[in-house]
């Protein structure tokens, strides 16, 4: 890659959490979610989980969230453009991913007083096919708002995924997750969610223009 005129300019781990071994362990996993919906909604927040595309009194929410994804998240020294999404993109963006029998799950934190969504997340969950399936959900972005951070919502959204998963997909054990190494934050609320590192992955970019 070098020889080629890239260089490395982000790493990401791989991570993966087992729910059923969060389940048992102690506090267990329905514990620590009662105790952050607690703590979320004293500081005026509560978490809205759904199945599908996004509804649409949420949409305008979920496409600043999305776009946020492009301008408030580590990216190390990779060149990348702030990204606009139209009511258009969020449709073919989660179309695309329904297609093929995966179901998505979405979970946003609302700040109550306001309506506005400071935060969500989304899990994709594949059909598992007797004898050769995956029982592996993808865990896909994650983010909270600038202005509504310091609040512990990251670990209620990570926490509600995981239940998410539980309640109704109890045949998917594992969930896998992917953050940036510099993205400390965020893997320090996995780390404290449950989540261990599986795997890494390199990311290149070749500046020069050809």
């Amino acid at each position: 890659m070098l020889a080629r005129g890239y260089a490395l300019e982000q790493v990401y781990r791989m991570s993966v959490a087992d729910v059923r071994a969060l389940e048992r362990a102690a506090p267990s996993l329905s514990e620590r979610w009662a105790d952050a919906s607690a703590r979320a909604a004293a500081d005026g927040y509560e978490a809205i989980a759904w199945s599908g595309p996004t509804p649409a009194e949420h949409r305008p929410g979920v496409r600043r969230l999305h776009e946020g994804m492009s301008t408030d998240s580590p990216v190390g020294e990779l060149a990348l453009e702030a990204e606009t999404w139209s009511d258009e993109r969020l449709a073919e963006f989660e179309r695309q991913k329904i297609d093929g029998g995966r179901t998505m799950r979405t979970v946003i934190a609302r700040h109550i007083a306001s309506g506005e969504l400071a935060g969500f997340t989304s899990l994709f969950v594949g059909a598992v096919l007797l004898g050769n399936g995956d029982d592996v959900a993808r865990q896909h972005d994650t983010i909270v708002a600038r202005e509504h951070r310091g609040r512990r919502l990251g670990m209620l959204l990570k926490l509600a995924n995981l239940v998410e998963l539980r309640d109704h997909h109890p045949s998917h054990a594992r969930v896998s997750t992917m953050n940036a190494e510099e993205n400390r934050h965020m893997l320090a609320v996995n780390e404290a969610t449950g989540f261990l590192p599986v795997g890494y992955e390199a990311v290149w970019q070749r500046k020069d223009a050809r």
